[in-house]
Formats: C-alpha cells, sequence, structure tokens
C-alpha cells in the first residue's frame, strides 16, 4: 500500500521505487496505466485463470489460498520480513533499507502465477562503467571483468520484451570494454 501511493497500479512498475516518486520516474509514460484498482477490483470478482484472491488480513488472504501455498510457512516468510524492515536492515538478502515496506495494511492481494521466460539476466555481479566487478565491500576485484548479461542491475527493474535483443548491445559494447581494459590492465 505505501508504494501504490506513490505509483499508480500497473504491470511490472508497483514494486519499482526511487528515491523521488513522481511520474517522471516511471518507466511507462502514458497516462493509461496497464492494471488499474479497477481492472484488479473486478479480476478479485472472476474466477479462472486470471482471477486474484483478495483479504483484508493475511489471515483472511491465506485461508483463501488453501492448498495452494503452505500458509505457515507463507505467514512465517511475511512476518520475518515485516521484523527486517522495521529494523531498517535486511540481514537475509540485502535489501536497501529505503526499499522495504512493512507488509502490514490491507487489503492483500495474490494470484497464481508461473514461470516468465526472461531475455536476459536480470542481476549479476555489480561493477562500474569499465567493467570491474566490486566485492561485497564495493571494493574493486583486481583482474576479474563483467560484460554484457552477467553485469548486475542492467535489467534489475524491467526489460522491454517489444525490443527482444535489447541485451546484445551490452554484451557487445561492455566486452569491447572489458577486453580493452584487461589488455591495458587496468
Amino acid at each position: 500500500p505505501e508504494q501504490l501511493q506513490a505509483f499508480q497500479p500497473r504491470f511490472a512498475s508497483t514494486n519499482y521505487v526511487v528515491d523521488t516518486p513522481t511520474p517522471e520516474n516511471l518507466l511507462i509514460n502514458d497516462v493509461h496505466p496497464y492494471v488499474t484498482r479497477d481492472a484488479i477490483e473486478k479480476a478479485c470478482k472472476e474466477e479462472g485463470p486470471f482471477s486474484i484472491v483478495k483479504g483484508e488480513t493475511i489471515d483472511e488472504l491465506l485461508s483463501k489460498l488453501e492448498g495452494l501455498t503452505d500458509a505457515a510457512a507463507a505467514k512465517a516468510s511475511i512476518e520475518r520480513y515485516n521484523e527486517l524492515a522495521h529494523s531498517g536492515k535486511d540481514l537475509d538478502f540485502g535489501k536497501p533499507a529505503s526499499r522495504m515496506f512493512p507488509i502490514e495494511n490491507g487489503p492483500f492481494y495474490a494470484f497464481q502465477g508461473g514461470m516468465n521466460v526472461n531475455l536476459a539476466t536480470l542481476m549479476g555481479l555489480i561493477g562500474d562503467e569499465d567493467c570491474h566487478v566490486f566485492d561485497e565491500n564495493d571494493e574493486i576485484i583486481p583482474g576479474l571483468y563483467i560484460a554484457g548479461n552477467t553485469q548486475g542491475e542492467r535489467f534489475s527493474v524491467n526489460y522491454i520484451p517489444t525490443m527482444s535483443g535489447m541485451s546484445h548491445s551490452l554484451c557487445m559494447y561492455y566486452g569491447y570494454v572489458a577486453g580493452k581494459n584487461m589488455a591495458r590492465g587496468i
């Protein structure tokens, strides 16, 4: 809910949070969001593969998902995440505190999803524009270079599916940069 106050609900961007949450920062710059609140509420009333389940509380939502998920494990996972969000430090996955929102205020929604075929690696090793790789302390690891899809966070928010092969340009360009820097010992 905290994120939805800052962003129109959309396909694949509801979880996209920036430091200045204004419409100019959205990836999709149109006036007609792909998924509206009305569409979500309508899907909650339908049955079938594209239906959405709604609950005012986590317990209510999980009870409606009986047989589809392990409710106890889901609740424990949510409680753990909330604990980390309140502490301001994600000890499990290293998510920045500024991106952590406790899951507390309903309504809550769920839908059955499946595997999505991505055209590129969405995360990977973190580095710089010279293709150096950083360690866990953000220090350059000497002699290690990255290029293309192994470079972290190139598509951490969204890969535009209508532009198949877009990641290949990064492979070609940064492969060249990495090779040049490796040869120079930079």
